[in-house]
């Protein structure tokens, strides 16, 4: 799941980087008087001054962008499997790796007679 929430967060940084960039480039182009430079934004503005918050299309988009902000919500707030499984200790902060548990498991597991093998 880590893993999962860096490409998240990469992917979305890298989106709002893109789209700073855009707003930027649009800005310079307008104040020197020249049109859209990479979007055609007039246009999109012109479609959205005479489109009715009521029209379907801009329900659908309203719809995705709830149903994908409650599922970045839902991937941030899912807890991960500890990495550190704590030792009971008054005086110091110890704890095991899931790795080193293992091994040491699989490790006193293969040291019996008769067993072969044996996996964590």
């Amino acid at each position: 799941m880590r893993l999962f929430n860096r490409l998240l967060a990469a992917l979305l940084s890298l989106a709002l980087i893109v789209a700073g960039v855009l707003v930027v480039v649009e800005v310079v182009a307008e104040r020197l008087g020249g049109g859209p430079a990479v979007v055609d934004w007039p246009h999109v503005y012109d479609w959205a001054r005479r489109t009715p918050w009521q029209q379907g299309s801009v329900r659908v988009a309203s719809i995705l962008l709830v149903i994908l902000g409650v599922l970045l919500l839902a991937a941030e707030l899912k807890r991960s499997r500890p990495s550190r499984l704590a030792v009971r200790s008054s005086t110091t902060d110890a704890a095991y790796t899931r790795r080193g548990v293992a091994a040491t498991i699989r490790s006193a597991v293969s040291d019996v007679d008769g067993i072969n093998s044996a996996s964590v």
